[in-house]
């Protein structure tokens, strides 16, 4: 058995505190010879209970109380069972001393016992109690891991969960329920028990439900007359603008562009070509006819640029702000040729 210590204590203590029930008369039936082999059990549980040996405390309790059931060994079993840490046994022993001593003091020590109990079970389960008439049913609560029995009233401490019910008495009519059971929860079950052979009440019978009245269609309204939209016809698609009328015009600026660097530097070959002839002894003879070929040859593509960029940008700037005719390259054997279609404004 798992053994868990709890780290909290009430008073009295187990020996000093229940010594004064002692003086509680036990049953009458219970002899003299069985009452000193009861003292002398708890004694032992006592001496087993200071030592923590939980097992032996509650063996030597429930001895004595077998021998003389003094409502104190009960106490003592249920603070056993505590230290243990099962609860749930706990409340039990502690319930049943509660209700069964009869000293006000003992009974006030025993409740504020099932306060703190109560407390510590509240966080994992909840309190059931199950009540019939006639009282004095026997009552089976069936869960998971335990069964519980008692007789009702029977107020017990449920672990969460599902839990099969059954309430019986001798010649009456057996209950059967199921109870979900919550965390902190507190609930009660009464129950009235059938004798046996009772005739069953008779169910009501049914209200016949009343038939919905006939509702009558509503007419259909005639549809307003709509006139016809006359649909415009579609729209003609129009050409994307052609690139070429301004590829042809910017062409024609950059080659005139072009053309006027080959020019300036046709004329710096020029001015060196007269640096030569100017300076005797500058160069050679040679060099000075390289330079006048370069500038000659400078010159002439500065003229075929100039000539070639401006009609480029002359055929462009028609093409841009004439007309908006159409216009396309065509590849030739010798190059390109260009077509154009349109009227200038």
């Amino acid at each position: 058995m798992v053994i868990v210590p709890l780290c909290f204590t009430w008073s009295p203590s187990v020996g000093a505190a229940k010594d004064a029930a002692a003086s509680t008369p036990g049953p009458k039936a219970t002899s003299k010879k069985n009452r000193k082999k009861a003292k002398r059990y708890e004694k032992k549980g006592k001496r087993a209970y200071k030592k923590e040996r939980w097992d032996e405390a509650i063996v030597s309790f429930e001895l004595a109380y077998g021998l003389h059931p003094e409502p104190r060994y009960l106490f003592n079993i249920g603070r056993c069972y505590e230290q243990m840490g099962e609860l749930f046994k706990a409340m039990e022993y502690v319930q049943t001393y509660a209700d069964t001593v009869k000293d006000a003091a003992e009974r006030e020590d025993a409740n504020e016992v099932r306060e703190i109990l109560r407390g510590k079970l509240a966080r994992s389960s909840g309190e059931v109690t199950v009540a019939s008439t006639p009282a004095g049913a026997i009552v089976t609560l069936v869960g998971k891991t335990r069964q519980v029995q008692g007789t009702t009233p029977l107020s017990r401490w449920l672990e969460a969960g599902t839990w099969e019910l059954e309430v019986a008495l001798q010649d009456h009519q057996t209950m059967r329920d199921e109870l979900v059971v919550r965390v902190g929860d507190s609930l009660r079950k009464d129950y009235e028990l059938k004798a046996k052979g009772a005739p069953e009440e008779p169910k009501p019978e049914p209200k016949p439900e009343p038939k919905p009245e006939p509702v009558a269609k509503p007419k259909p309204e005639p549809k307003p007359a709509v006139a016809e939209i006359a649909t415009p016809p579609p729209a003609t698609p129009t050409e994307p603008e052609s690139l070429v009328p301004h590829a042809v015009l910017w062409g024609g600026v950059a080659m005139v562009g072009v053309g006027g660097w080959f020019g300036w530097q046709a004329a710096q070959s020029e001015d060196e070509v007269q640096g030569y002839l100017d300076e005797e002894g500058k160069g050679t003879l040679a060099q000075a006819r390289s330079l006048q070929d370069t500038a000659e040859r400078q010159s002439m593509t500065a003229n075929i640029l100039y000539a070639a960029g401006a009609a480029g940008a002359l055929a462009g700037a028609w093409l841009v702000f004439g007309d908006a005719g159409a216009a396309a390259l065509t590849p030739t054997p010798g190059g390109a040729s260009m077509t154009w279609r349109g009227r200038w404004p």
